[in-house]
């Protein structure tokens, strides 16, 4: 495991876990804070309904939002796992 001489203050990146739920969790808050500052909002018209308004004016961080997670579902079921039988 560790050697306790060979620590350092601070975190050592060496062993420092990155595939970690929380830390998942942590990367998709601040990926949405980014999507929420960064991607401009649409001017609405008043023909839309308050719902349809909604989901218009934010039509371009919904865009930005899907593309990854479209992205995440593609290499997730095309990626080659030898150790699995596929029924494709």
């Amino acid at each position: 495991w560790v050697n306790a001489d060979d620590h350092e203050y601070g975190y050592n990146l060496a062993t420092l876990r990155w595939c970690g739920i929380l830390n998942r969790i942590g990367f998709a808050f601040l990926c949405a804070a980014l999507i929420e500052l960064w991607v401009p909002e649409l001017k609405v018209s008043r023909d839309h309904n308050g719902h349809v308004a909604l989901f218009v004016t934010h039509a371009m961080q919904w865009l930005v939002a899907l593309v990854p997670l479209l992205c995440h579902c593609v290499l997730l079921y095309l990626t080659f796992v030898p150790s699995y039988a596929s029924e494709y």
